[in-house]
């Protein structure tokens, strides 16, 4: 089973701001701001929430419990470091090069299963947060679920991510 001690403080840094750049990945795609609230609340409840299979249980308690830890913490949270600091497009950018280096480090750091599992445990992140503000409705009548841009952000998140 894999454990924070097979990983370089530089990697498990890493890995605890996978969750916040898959949401952040999301919201960038299609800023809104009355429904960036939602997103950004769905965003901390599922990355507590979000299910994840057995294999990768042991390793996402890990993340999730060290993430619970840095919110009380002067220095905040994972992932914040360095975003948002200029335009969606090129916040995404840094994301997704980030979530990719994840990825590489799953597939070579963990077990097969686990590796999956945290993946998927990812992606489940990003599709709750697409999933918590209507988008173009007017004082929540009309509008999609989950918008045309949202949909295009988590097909490409599900390529990198390779889930």
């Amino acid at each position: 089973m894999t454990s924070r001690k097979d990983f370089t403080p530089e990697e498990w840094n890493q890995l605890l701001q996978s969750p916040v750049l898959a949401g952040f990945y999301v919201i960038f795609s299609d800023p809104n701001s009355l429904g960036m609230f939602n997103e950004f609340r769905a965003l901390f409840t599922a990355i507590f929430e979000q299910p994840v299979s057995t294999d990768g249980e042991e390793l996402v308690r890990l993340l999730v419990e060290e993430f619970g830890d840095k919110t009380n913490t002067p220095n905040g949270l994972p992932g914040f470091e360095s975003l948002p600091e200029g335009e969606p497009e090129d916040e995404m950018e840094k994301a997704i090069k980030i979530l990719e280096e994840v990825v590489i480090l799953l597939e070579t750091k963990t077990s097969p299963g686990e590796a999956a599992a945290v993946k998927t445990w990812l992606f489940g992140v990003a599709e709750r947060v697409s999933e918590a503000s209507k988008e173009g409705s007017r004082f929540g009548f009309g509008g999609e679920l989950v918008s045309k841009k949202e949909k295009y952000a988590l097909s490409k998140l599900r390529f990198t991510l390779r889930v």
